[in-house]
């Protein structure tokens, strides 16, 4: 079973209200993880179950091109969030289709 997870990107460098750069909400599958735990390994880093977590949905948001940088803040959507139902997988969403699609109070 995949793990659904909200990446929240912003860079506190760029001007204000230009800082926010937009959310990605991605798929986690056990492949994924153990690819991030691998690379982690490799690079000496911790390979606690929430790192690893983290670190394969960054990936995974890398490989299907909605990470745009800048800095993450992640949680994951359980199945009985609605927003785990609705929100679109593996595509950057920006401020304004945040707001259409009424998924902004996860932004908040």
């Amino acid at each position: 079973m995949a793990q659904v997870l909200w990446l929240s990107f912003t860079d506190p460098d760029r001007p204000a209200g230009q800082q926010f750069l937009g959310v990605s909400v991605v798929e986690v599958t056990y492949d994924d993880l153990n690819a991030a735990r691998g690379v982690l390994e490799t690079h000496g880093h911790s390979t606690k179950e929430q790192a690893v977590l983290i670190a394969a949905a960054i990936r995974k948001a890398w490989q299907m091109g909605c990470n745009p940088g800048g800095e993450v803040l992640t949680h994951e959507l359980l199945p009985e969030v609605p927003e785990y139902q609705t929100a679109p997988r593996h595509q950057l969403l920006s401020h304004a289709e945040l707001v259409a699609r009424d998924l902004i109070e996860c932004h908040k």
